[in-house]
């Protein structure tokens, strides 16, 4: 909460970001366009909204970590190290999802519901189920930077669970495993974004959608960079997800694979 004074005029309670954004918007030296303006303080509402589900659910998370890690030792850190925790530092890239130190709008998920916030982002500390879709070979281009030249080996390396339920489910349909690449897809793409985005390659049979196959991860600090649970060692994997995050719409780029 802040105070806003202006000469000759009595002083206002400001509760919101958005309030005081609307309240010195018009004194800034340049023009703000309207429709930005109206963005940004939906963004900076959203953020707010989201940051109070957070502090909730982390107050109850803290106190179950506090109950299963100090009998192991003095602090957090040396509890881990002690129990050698699985994807320990995984743990600590959520726990520490509580700001940003250049984004205002670091909660900031226009477009999911608090059910989904809660199911997808890191600081709820969620599992995820995310499906492994097939494309057609002719479909997909791959490229890489580590000189890998068969991904479909090189996924059932790192990920032999998810790639045996997928190969398994080609065959069911009477698919050629050979003709398709398997890709992990986040939940919200594929609930939200694939069936209108690319309705008519799933019509045409370019893009299957199996309902059987799946991989169970987990967010990192990132909302859309998830890693396995079953391997720790495997790589992360980052997901398209349509959504504007920090005020930035989220693809991924050939930059951000690198």
């Amino acid at each position: 909460r802040s105070t806003l004074f202006r000469e000759s005029q009595p002083a206002r309670i400001l509760h919101s970001g958005s309030e005081l954004l609307r309240a010195v918007v018009n004194s800034l030296p340049l023009a703000v366009d309207q429709a930005c303006l109206e963005r940004l303080s939906e963004e900076l509402e959203n953020s707010l909204h989201n940051d109070l589900q957070c502090q909730t659910f982390r107050r109850h998370w803290g106190l179950q970590l506090r109950a299963q890690f100090r009998p192991h030792g003095e602090t957090f850190l040396s509890a881990l190290r002690t129990l050698q925790e699985p994807h320990s530092a995984l743990l600590l890239e959520q726990w520490g999802c509580i700001g940003h130190p250049n984004h205002p709008t670091f909660k900031t998920k226009a477009g999911l519901s608090d059910e989904e916030v809660r199911a997808l982002s890191p600081e709820f500390h969620p599992v995820l189920y995310i499906a492994v879709i097939a494309v057609r070979t002719s479909c997909l281009y791959v490229a890489d930077g580590m000189g890998v030249q068969d991904y479909l080996q090189w996924f059932r390396h790192h990920y032999p669970e998810a790639a045996l339920q997928w190969r398994l489910s080609l065959q069911k349909r009477a698919m050629q495993v050979n003709d398709w690449y398997p890709l992990p897809v986040h939940p919200y793409q594929l609930q939200r974004v694939l069936p209108e985005k690319f309705a008519a390659e799933i019509q045409g049979g370019d893009i299957v959608l199996l309902d059987d196959v799946s991989m169970a991860v987990a967010p990192t600090m990132s909302f859309r960079t998830v890693c396995a649970l079953n391997d720790e060692a495997a790589p992360h994997i980052k997901l398209p997800v349509g959504l504007r995050l920090t005020t930035a719409q989220r693809t991924v780029s050939p930059k951000s694979v690198i």
